[in-house]
């Protein structure tokens, strides 16, 4: 079960860097003020709180007025797709 999430967490890594060099034409790197630690309390707020409020912002945004609203059967998959995958291209790693 480990191996999987392991290779995952390779392959999307990986694709990370490659759109990086893509893009930008160098690979790209952490930089320190980005990985820096954070404090405990910050952190469990962090597991808490940030999937619950992301997935209620996102499903009702893309979800709710994409889908509901868009009335082709094809616009309505591509359209709010297309708006989250470019809301999350730049998203630091």
């Amino acid at each position: 079960m480990i191996l999987p999430i392991i290779g995952f967490i390779m392959i999307g890594m990986a694709g990370l860097y490659i759109a990086g060099y893509i893009c930008y034409g160098v690979l790209p790197y952490s930089s320190p003020m980005m990985v820096e630690p954070i404090p405990l309390i910050s952190a469990v707020l962090n597991i808490a709180v940030l999937p619950v409020t992301t997935a209620l912002a996102e499903d009702g945004l893309y979800l709710g007025c994409g889908v509901n609203h868009i009335r082709n059967k094809y616009a309505t998959i591509l359209i709010p797709a297309f708006f989250y995958a470019l809301q999350h291209c730049f998203i630091p790693r």
